[in-house]
């Protein structure tokens, strides 16, 4: 009985805040990527993304494997995995969100792959990851976090 084992695991991390600012289409996360070469094009990959974000309007936040949107829900408006909402007049724009997300997919082939995660906003506003919408340096309010990629290859 063969599978399950797992070959391999890569994962990216990233500790410095980085943002995007007014009503984009969705981009990637700068140095928010892992790579992979399967073994096998019978294996899966095991993708876990964990982000710490926060905004002050609507962002929405996507898996892609290379330019393959995987993994996401189109039962809304937009095609993501995340949606997250702030406002300066709520407590969600002074929170730093935990956004947990893991998907199993198909290893595919047996070239190099790269997992990110794309994000755009649907509102005109400011959205980071890593830090607070509101303040980076104030006394309240200015939480930092990290955020991480992690893939594993399991045997088929």
């Amino acid at each position: 009985a063969g599978g399950g084992r797992i070959l391999q695991v890569k994962q990216t991390k990233l500790t410095s805040a980085v943002s995007i600012t007014g009503v984009t289409s969705y981009a990637d996360i700068s140095s928010f990527s892992v790579d992979i070469t399967p073994a096998s094009a019978s294996n899966k990959i095991l993708v876990i993304v964990d982000m710490k974000a926060s905004t002050s309007g609507e962002a929405v936040f996507k898996l892609v494997r290379n330019s393959t949107d995987i993994g996401n829900s189109t039962a809304g408006a937009y095609t993501s995995f995340h949606g997250l909402f702030g406002n300066t007049a709520r407590s969600h724009y002074y929170d730093l969100q935990s956004i947990h997300f893991s998907f199993l997919d198909d290893a595919q082939d047996t070239n190099a792959h790269t997992y990110k995660v794309q994000w755009s906003n649907v509102t005109n506003v400011s959205t980071y990851l890593n830090r607070t919408a509101y303040s980076a340096t104030g006394t309240h309010y200015s939480y930092s976090g990290s955020s991480s990629i992690t893939v594993m290859e399991i045997e088929g």
